[in-house]
């Protein structure tokens, strides 16, 4: 059903970011940071009004960090290698899944439309018992055939029509 299909495709991003996060020791480390700042001295401060000049001092820091850890023993690219191939291992359960709904759906139809062959088979059959009696009536109207004839004819009749209501 289509919550299969959506479950299944969600397990793929998950598995894909899962992917992303092991991969992450693969590369380098970047961190950056800023900061600046404004000091005032002097005679104006404090608000007060005053004679002298006012010293103002601007400051501006900045540092940027770079760091990479060498994969030695390849735990990392083994980890980030698990992980890609759980992604495509997501992806193969969720063909699968899209696989097991068109065969499931190809199949419902099939037998539909063998019901509906059986239907119309077990509706022919009916018309041509229903026939056979008329023509049994008839006969025995003529005394060619018995009343025990009629009757089985009758109880076939009954049987094919109680049989397409089950249908």
């Amino acid at each position: 059903n289509n919550q299969d299909l959506q479950a299944a495709v969600a397990r793929i991003e998950e598995a894909e970011a899962q992917s992303t996060v092991a991969s992450a020791p693969l590369y380098p480390t970047l961190s950056a940071n800023g900061n600046a700042s404004r000091t005032r001295t002097g005679p104006n401060a404090d608000g007060n009004s005053g004679s002298g000049k006012a010293l103002v001092r601007r400051s501006y820091q900045g540092t940027v960090n770079a760091s990479y850890q060498v994969d030695v023993f390849g735990a990392n690219r083994a980890a980030a290698n698990a992980a890609e191939q759980r992604v495509i291992s997501s992806r193969f359960d969720a063909d699968t899944v899209a696989l097991t709904i068109n065969g499931d759906v190809a199949t419902t139809y099939l037998q539909v439309l063998a019901t509906r062959d059986r239907v119309r088979l077990a509706n022919e059959d009916l018309q041509n018992s229903l026939r056979n009696l008329t023509i049994l009536e008839q006969k025995r109207g003529a005394g060619w055939v018995s009343d025990l004839e009629v009757a089985q004819q009758r109880s076939t009749a009954a049987s094919q029509r109680a049989a397409i209501a089950s249908l």
